[in-house]
C-alpha cells in the first residue's frame, strides 16, 4: 500500500512538526520522534501526525478532498 499526502496536508504537517521541535529540542534515540497514522475510511484517508516524544497529535487531513 502506498499512502500520499496532498500538498496542503504536507504543508500542515511540516508546520506542526517545526512548532513541535521548538517546544522541545531533544531527539529520540532512534530518530522516530514523528509518526504518520493513516486511517482508511469509505470516503477517504484520515491522516494524523504524532509527536512520540511529547505524545501530542495533529490531524492534517484535507477534508476538502473527500
Amino acid at each position: 500500500m502506498i499512502f500520499e499526502l496532498s500538498g496542503k496536508e504536507e504543508e500542515s504537517a511540516k508546520e506542526w512538526i517545526t512548532d513541535q521541535k521548538k517546544k522541545r529540542t531533544s531527539k529520540t534515540t532512534i530518530g522516530g520522534r514523528f509518526s504518520y497514522i493513516f486511517t482508511i475510511t469509505s470516503v477517504g484517508n484520515g491522516i494524523v501526525v504524532k509527536d512520540n516524544l511529547l505524545n501530542e497529535k495533529k490531524d492534517v487531513t484535507d477534508y476538502d478532498l473527500w
